[in-house]
């Protein structure tokens, strides 16, 4: 196994990011002291016990659900996109690490597939509406069983006609969540909608806080909207053992946000394209999966720099533009 710099930098960042160990030891459910008032670049939920600073994904609708522009985090998000890209991903994302080393564990490895199923996913936003708002006087179950039966109608449509948009890459999925989630039902509904989904949420939060229980109210609130929370995230944690970083390639609106600066960041990632053997090493290599090769600043390099160090010919260089 080969020493990865940019690991130190998630484990480090881990530590740091969620180190209030006193939340347990006080019995404070979170901390709420002036820290929570910098945000840190990258999903971290804001509500973990042991978090320490402010999720950015969280701020920024907690702003556009007062119907106000957020300055402050579209200015954050600019200056660390202008500078590095996307490097934050893969120095510092916590749930970034959680994905790297599940993808560890020996199994049957898969590539992400390249398309992406329209109908499959607009029939289960459709079916979780209307179990979530017309439904609310079913049993579980019956919930349950009325977005699967809107998923496997979905999924039949999608053979049958065929509509797997070539051009449609399934990672372009982020970008409908980033503007179709955190902003425009944020905006409408005032609520945090990708928070009370986000999978990185409901480990570092919506789990803990529910076993931890100090006040013995949380586990009372447990329903539908909790387990719709546990079930993405045990989909999101058994896809990422087969699958390079499923979240952060198709998932993740931060990285939506940081994945357009990649091509101008100051920050980037040259190819020599007289050494390049195309042995495919960088893209073997990559947590991401991308084809090096062909563009080593596509949208979903996250400047990890394990390219640049694997590649036998020193055919990729960092570079920095001023």
């Amino acid at each position: 196994m080969k020493f990865k710099p940019y690991r130190i930098g998630q484990i480090t960042s881990a530590v740091v990011l969620n180190a209030y160990i006193l939340a347990y030891l006080q019995n404070k459910v979170i901390y709420q002291g002036f820290l929570k008032s910098i945000p840190e670049p990258v999903l971290n939920c804001y509500g973990g016990p042991l978090s320490v600073f402010a999720c950015p994904m969280g701020s920024l609708q907690q702003v556009i659900g007062t119907h106000q522009i957020p300055f402050y985090i579209i200015g954050f998000f600019i200056i660390i996109g202008i500078f590095v890209g996307r490097m934050a991903c893969a120095w510092i994302c916590p749930f970034g690490l959680i994905q790297d080393l599940l993808y560890k564990i020996k199994t049957v490895k898969l590539q992400l597939p390249k398309f992406a199923p329209v109908l499959t996913m607009t029939f289960f936003i459709f079916g979780y509406l209307v179990a979530h708002f017309l439904l609310t006087n079913l049993a579980l179950i019956w919930r349950i069983l009325a977005v699967t039966g809107f998923v496997v109608l979905g999924i039949v449509l999608d053979n049958l006609i065929k509509w797997k948009i070539a051009k449609f890459d399934i990672t372009y999925i982020k970008y409908l969540i980033l503007i179709g989630v955190a902003v425009i039902f944020a905006y409408y509904t005032q609520e945090p909608w990708f928070c009370k989904l986000c999978p990185q949420g409901t480990l570092q939060a919506g789990i803990p806080l529910v076993l931890w229980d100090p006040y013995s109210q949380l586990r009372r609130l447990v329903g539908w909207l909790y387990y719709t929370k546990i079930t993405i995230l045990a989909v999101t944690l058994l896809l990422s053992i087969p699958i390079k970083r499923p979240f952060c390639r198709v998932i993740c609106p931060i990285g939506a946000i940081y994945a357009p600066f990649n091509k101008f960041s100051l920050l980037h990632l040259r190819l020599k394209t007289q050494k390049c053997t195309v042995c495919r090493l960088c893209e073997k290599v990559c947590p991401m999966g991308i084809e090096v090769h062909e563009n080593p600043n596509q949208l979903d390099c996250i400047r990890c720099f394990e390219c640049v160090w694997r590649c036998r010919p020193r055919s990729i260089e960092i570079k920095i533009s001023v």
